[in-house]
């Protein structure tokens, strides 16, 4: 798998991009004010501004080498709108997991697919990734269509896997793709207006 330490995603309405140590109160607020995160995800439902900035420092610090976390931002405003990225690298068969959160607001105007297409090709094109894996809770629907859109197949459902943010037992449903099925040509992005 190549490294890279420095990088920026362009689409064209988002920039992909490292987040800076300054940038935890965005993580805090997104994340205080979304109350769906402690449900889809294993974020604790008493989440603090210590654990943003323990978080923030944690992506800068793993970037490129075991993770590559980047702040979904607008390309008009520079505004952070969530996070997309790689976690979970497996060196030995060069596949990664992908992870995200994107405020609500936001949410169901195709920016979450559009960093995704990009932030796929990332990975099987620039880090050489062979696989990609992504995995979701059966009822978060957003996630679902966005994982089908890509062309991701699924895989399996593992029951009551995950402690999510809420303490409940939930199942997951998960998904991976290879480099060779990867066709961005087929990825048909649907942008609404704000």
């Amino acid at each position: 798998m190549t490294k890279i330490k420095e990088i920026k995603l362009e689409t064209e309405r988002l920039i992909l991009r490292k987040p800076s140590v300054a940038e935890w109160d965005f993580v805090y607020n997104n994340i205080t004010k979304n109350k769906d995160y402690p449900r889809f995800t294993t974020i604790p439902m008493r989440y603090t501004k210590e654990m943003a900035k323990t978080w923030v420092k944690k992506v800068r610090k793993e970037f490129g080498n075991e993770s590559y976390v980047f702040f979904m931002t607008l390309k008009e405003t520079k505004d952070p709108i969530g996070n997309m990225g790689f976690n979970e690298i497996d060196k030995n068969t060069n596949t990664a997991k992908i992870g995200y959160i994107t405020s609500k607001e936001y949410r169901r105007k195709g920016y979450t697919s559009e960093a995704c297409k990009a932030l796929i090709d990332f990975g099987f094109k620039v880090l050489k990734l062979n696989r990609i894996r992504i995995e979701h809770v059966p009822d978060n629907e957003g996630s679902k269509r966005i994982i089908k859109k890509m062309g991701f197949k699924c895989i399996g459902h593992e029951r009551q896997c995950i402690k999510s943010g809420d303490g409940k037992l939930r199942d997951h449903l998960s998904y991976d793709m290879l480099r060779n099925e990867w066709n961005p040509n087929k990825v048909r992005l649907n942008k609404k207006i704000k």
